[in-house]
This record gives structure tokens, C-alpha cells and sequence, in this order.
């Protein structure tokens, strides 16, 4: 079981990972000692549904020491097909917070700052895998 001042701080990292997809409301679930959130619904082509989720993670044989696991994965269809991506990797929040201005999208900042927000939150990130599978192009044979 964690502690109280783990699961704090692992909400405080899932927050920020999903205030990177803009402004978006969530619901935070447990599962054991896992955080995890899905955002997204159906899209003007298809549909894009993204689940982030953080958890304790050993580290150098330990765990603790402030650093967690996390993995963000989208799964998405378009006119063009289905795709999935996945990153996997190891994050640490730091003790100095910097405000950081979220827009709405990972691509700018809004217009009018309305639907952005400040968030602050400084983090390390570890190690980071990512994959990616278009089953479009499989079928074509790429």
C-alpha cells in the first residue's frame, strides 16, 4: 500500500501529463496502487481515447526516492485507419515548482488564454520508451 504523500504526488503527475492534452476534464480511478485517467471520445474522423497512468516504480534496486513509473496510451481512428502509440517511462517531481502555461493544445498556446491554465509542476523525466503500431500500413504491407 502507499502512502498518502505518494498517492499525492503521483496525482500531482498525472494532473500535469493530462494538462498537456489541453483543457480537458478527467476523472482520476485507482486500481491497487496505480493512478490512471482516459481522456478523449470520438473525433470528426474516428475517435482518439488516451489512458495515462503513474505508479510507484523501483529505481536502483528501491522504491521510493520520488521517482515513478508512468505510461501514456492513445488509441485512435481516422480516415486513414487505426493507430495506437505508447510511451512508457520513469518520472520525479521536483521540489521547485515552476507555473507553466498549458494552452489548449500541445501544439500553442489559446488566442484568448481563457482555456489555458498555469500549472506548476516541475518534473524529471527518466528513460523513455515509446512505440508506435499503424495497422494501415502493416496491411499494406510497409
Amino acid at each position: 500500500m502507499i502512502s498518502r504523500a505518494d498517492k499525492k504526488q503521483m496525482l500531482k503527475i498525472l494532473k500535469y501529463l493530462i494538462s498537456t492534452d489541453g483543457d480537458v476534464g478527467f476523472n482520476v480511478n485507482e486500481e491497487g496502487d496505480n493512478l490512471y485517467a482516459t481522456v478523449g471520445g470520438p473525433t470528426e474522423e474516428g475517435y482518439s481515447y488516451t489512458t495515462y497512468q503513474v505508479y510507484p516504480q523501483e529505481f536502483h534496486g528501491e522504491t521510493g526516492g520520488g521517482w515513478y513509473g508512468f505510461s501514456e496510451y492513445t488509441r485512435s481512428q481516422d480516415c486513414d485507419g487505426r493507430m495506437d502509440n505508447e510511451h512508457h517511462g520513469t518520472v520525479k517531481l521536483l521540489d521547485k515548482a515552476k507555473r507553466r502555461y498549458t494552452g489548449a493544445t500541445k501544439h500553442g498556446w489559446t488566442p484568448d488564454g481563457k482555456r489555458g491554465r498555469f500549472v506548476s509542476v516541475r518534473l524529471r523525466f527518466g528513460k523513455v520508451n515509446s512505440r508506435q503500431r499503424d495497422y494501415s500500413a502493416e496491411a499494406m504491407g510497409y
